[in-house]
């Protein structure tokens, strides 16, 4: 049901249109920032391989770069986006000696112009050593599999357990039963997975664990 005074439910008169069609809107890329430089990633071409080098020596000298960073050059502690998850899958925001997915970032390139930021990515030159990947999130929970974090020992990122309760004859009884695993991919869009246990067992303090 539609509130008074809400957007939700009720017809919103848009008024941003009569600017857009004329041309008259401004966009961010309209705004002029003085001092305003622009960045561009390199980014992985493999889904998983180890990164023997990263030579950014003819990007540095392209016409417009400020600065060019790779992981070596910033230093920065891994991280990681999700608290459930074990801080052996903890990744640096710039890969260092590993890329584990396509789009992983490698370097970074600053300069004063988009074009100028995105012709000097172009000529950063990654020296890549493929690994073993597999892209199946089952697959990748399989013994024997590719290991996207070596250290961690499993793809598995996190599991957890449900309880629910299903009554039979004798409420002193029960049976415990276990649901098929549902998967989604890990948040590095890498084989990493989660897995959700659905158990049917109240004879242990009512929890399936």
């Amino acid at each position: 049901m539609a509130t008074s005074g809400s957007i939700l439910g009720n017809p919103v008169r848009r008024t941003e249109d009569p600017r857009i069609l004329r041309g008259d809107a401004d966009y961010f890329d309209d705004l002029e920032v003085e001092g305003l430089l622009h960045v561009a990633f390199v980014r992985s071409t493999m889904a998983h391989a180890s990164i023997e080098s990263v030579d950014t020596s003819e990007a540095v000298t392209m016409p417009g770069v400020v600065a060019v960073y790779t992981a070596d050059d910033l230093g920065l502690e891994p991280g990681q986006g999700f608290a459930m998850v074990p801080a052996a899958l903890s990744r640096p925001p710039l890969a260092r000696d590993v890329v584990r997915f396509v789009g992983d970032i490698v370097a970074v390139i600053v300069a004063e112009t988009r074009a100028q930021a995105v012709d000097a990515a172009e000529m950063v030159i990654v020296d890549y050593d493929p690994l073993p990947t597999v892209i199946d999130p089952e697959a990748a929970l399989a013994d024997g599999a590719p290991l996207v974090f070596p250290e961690h020992g499993s793809n598995l990122a996190s599991a957890s357990r449900r309880c629910r309760w299903s009554p039979t004859a004798s409420s002193s009884s029960s049976t415990a039963t276990t649901g098929s695993p549902r998967t989604s991919p890990h948040r590095t869009r890498t084989a990493c997975a989660t897995r959700s246990r659905e158990w049917w067992d109240c004879t242990r303090n009512g929890f399936g664990w």
